[in-house]
């Protein structure tokens, strides 16, 4: 499997057919579907505002102050080694989730090297 992006991309890329190779990928997509969503991987510029309509939200801020801050979602945060993961509807191709990991250290967790995080409009159980 190539890298993941550590730039902003030209445009997300859907996960259906990496993630339909095992039976609890299968699984996920499915699952995805029937929530009426889809994820896709890389971070494109043209997303970072909706992307911070979502970071923005009450539910998320109170958890995640650092997404609202900025500090994360721009070249230098990709150039980290970190992915971000989106969840789109199906339907219309509104953001309702994202997701990223990176091996870079972050303060808050300094004895993990990896760190990774979910921030999700999505009420539904999205537990796989």
């Amino acid at each position: 499997m190539s890298a993941f992006p550590i730039t902003f991309s030209e445009e997300s890329i859907p996960l259906d057919g990496v993630l339909s190779q095992s039976e609890t990928g299968c699984r996920v997509v499915a699952g995805l579907a029937e929530l009426g969503l889809r994820a896709s991987y890389g971070l494109t510029e043209a997303e970072f505002p909706e992307i911070m309509g979502l970071a923005n939200l009450d539910d998320i801020v109170e958890f995640c102050p650092n997404d609202k801050a900025g500090k994360r979602f721009n070249a230098g945060w990709l150039e980290k080694g970190r992915t971000f993961i989106n969840f789109r509807t199906i339907a219309e191709g509104e953001l309702k989730a994202y997701s990223w990991a990176g091996v870079q250290r972050e303060d808050e967790l300094p004895n993990h090297p990896v760190t990774t995080a979910f921030r999700s409009t999505v009420r539904e159980n999205l537990a796989y």
